[in-house]
């Protein structure tokens, strides 16, 4: 799991709820998740997101769906 984006700084405030919640919500004989905190800032998010949204719609025009 990568966690990034504008508000992340405040990931350090509430780390311990959250993956407590992630083991809460998976099988205990699961292999653990790895969770990577990205602070390079909102561009770098940015870039990811923007990444994302061409993959799904080039996915959708292929499909025919959009």
């Amino acid at each position: 799991i990568v966690w990034a984006g504008e508000g992340i700084a405040l990931f350090g405030v509430v780390q311990d709820r959250v993956r407590a919640a992630i083991a809460a919500g998976r099988d205990p004989q699961a292999q653990p998740l790895d969770v990577h905190v990205d602070d390079s800032g909102f561009r770098a998010w940015a870039r990811g997101a923007a990444a994302v949204a061409i993959q799904a719609s080039m996915e959708r025009m292929r499909s025919g769906r959009g």
